[in-house]
Formats: C-alpha cells, sequence, structure tokens
C-alpha cells in the first residue's frame, strides 16, 4: 500500500508498505513515470525491482583499511 508521496526537485518518493506487514521500500519514479503511474496514497500497489539497493546497518565498530 501506498504510505507516502513526496515529489521532490526531479524524482517522486514513494514509500510502500510492505504486504507482510514488516516494514517498508522506497521507491524514487521520474516525475514522468510517476505522471503514468497515478500512484496515490493509500491504494494498492506492486513493484517489480529493476535495480534494487540493499543498505544494510553495521552494529558495533567499522574496521577500516589502511
Amino acid at each position: 500500500m501506498v504510505r507516502d508521496v513526496r515529489p521532490l526537485e526531479d524524482v517522486v518518493r514513494i514509500e510502500l508498505e510492505r504486504r507482510d506487514g514488516t516494514g517498508s521500500v522506497e521507491v524514487k519514479l521520474s516525475r514522468e513515470r510517476y505522471g503514468e503511474s497515478r500512484l496515490a496514497k493509500g491504494e494498492r500497489d506492486y513493484l517489480r525491482p529493476r535495480n534494487p539497493q540493499v543498505f544494510l546497518v553495521a552494529r558495533g565498530p567499522i574496521a577500516v583499511a589502511q
């Protein structure tokens, strides 16, 4: 489900709630693509990632190679 839609400079940031309720997924679309999609807050939609990026949270100190 679409939680939030935020137009930025040249993209639109969309926050989707995961169907299993365990969090959310952030999607960035060009303004043109967003206009074609007609997504609105509260609607259900599905996504197919083309270039997924996963960011992990570090636990403890991070070693830096010197």
